[in-house]
């Protein structure tokens, strides 16, 4: 080998070699922690099939609307709670006994007003084991004390100072800061909001101008907001300053389009794993769609059988320190529960701290 030939392989293995220092560096600070950060390190598209696991409803008369079932949520005991827009058999929520997989209504009444008929969308335990409920027709927020069924009103829509209020979806963070999305606007006129509640009971604004805000979650650190943007059809993240407000750059507030969506339906409510990997349902979709927290496209979730009967794919929940996830969806077919292995574990919630 000559001089020249072994100086060239010389520079050649060194080129290789920073080439190889450059793709490791770039997946360390890609992946905080290497492999050690779980799923969000994923590549590729996997399918995953949701498979019946318990039926909510019956198929809806001819003349009765298709059901949306919202908003499962475990309590401590491991019940599942859930709710239904429009009602059925007298009952907007309902708890779902895991181990028999049948449902039985609860009543919720407001002694002030003895003739409320709520239409809950979204529910979400506090830790004192209450239940927060979004009561979309009646424009307001309420507290149910869930020893006696007893509702009082916590945020209406004259607190907001609105014309109109329309509570979508709810997310407690681990000081028990509630965050709100407000489900109005469209494209040509964004003007739904996020609001926070605070722990100490003061209501702000997080984010305003947007186009029918629904699905709401925060990541594992809570240092991001998630929000599913549905007349948009896309994907925000919202960085968070310790106030619990949107971070404030010298030219812009921290706001970023982490996915734009498209193929059938638009993007419900959303949960995240202790991976932060994010999972979108579709309305009039029947699918869900993973995501990372950079917005790959790491899976899609499908109803066994096919989603004709269930395209009503709302929401949610992962079971806290598992992998085992539910979706719940609506339809032609009435009311279902779906379950799902998820990529990566579900957090622990506000409640169950």
């Amino acid at each position: 080998m000559t001089a020249r030939s072994l100086h060239l392989s010389r520079r050649t293995a060194v080129a290789i070699a920073i080439s190889l220092l450059l793709v490791a560096a770039v997946a360390i600070v890609r992946w905080p922690g290497g492999a050690a950060a779980g799923p969000s390190a994923r590549s590729g598209n996997t399918g995953i099939v949701a498979r019946p696991f318990a039926q909510l409803q019956e198929p809806p008369a001819a003349d009765e609307a298709l059901p949306v079932p919202e908003s499962p949520a475990f309590d401590r005991r491991g019940d599942l709670y859930w709710v239904t827009v429009w009602g059925y058999q007298g009952f907007s929520l309902f708890r779902l006994d895991m181990d028999s997989r049948q449902s039985e209504g609860v009543a919720v009444t407001d002694p002030a007003d003895p003739d409320w008929a709520p239409a809950f969308v979204a529910i979400a335990f506090h830790r004192d084991g209450s239940l927060y409920a979004a009561d979309f027709a009646g424009q307001r927020i309420v507290r149910i004390d869930t020893r006696t069924w007893t509702s009082t009103d916590v945020v209406t829509r004259a607190d907001t100072g609105a014309e109109t209020f329309y509570p979508d979806d709810l997310a407690f963070d681990r000081q028990g800061n509630l965050y709100i999305t407000d489900l109005q606007g469209d494209v040509t006129d964004p003007k739904g909001k996020v609001y926070r509640y605070s722990a100490a009971g003061e209501l702000s604004v997080v984010a305003d101008r947007l186009a029918a805000p629904n699905g709401v979650a925060l990541s594992p650190d809570e240092h991001q907001l998630w929000v599913s943007e549905y007349h948009s059809n896309r994907l925000l993240r919202m960085d968070l300053a310790e106030d619990g407000g949107v971070v404030e750059n010298p030219y812009f507030r921290v706001i970023e389009v982490i996915a734009n969506f498209s193929g059938p339906g638009l993007p419900d409510s959303l949960k995240v794993d202790s991976g932060n990997n994010l999972y979108q349902a579709f309305y009039r979709g029947g699918r869900l769609q993973v995501l990372s927290e950079y917005g790959d496209h790491l899976a899609d979730v499908t109803l066994a059988g096919g989603p004709e009967d269930y395209r009503q794919t709302t929401n949610l929940v992962i079971e806290p320190r598992t992998r085992n996830a539910y979706l719940i969806a609506g339809g032609e077919g009435g009311a279902r529960l779906y379950s799902f292995r998820a990529l990566g574990r579900g957090p622990v919630p506000f409640s169950h701290s």
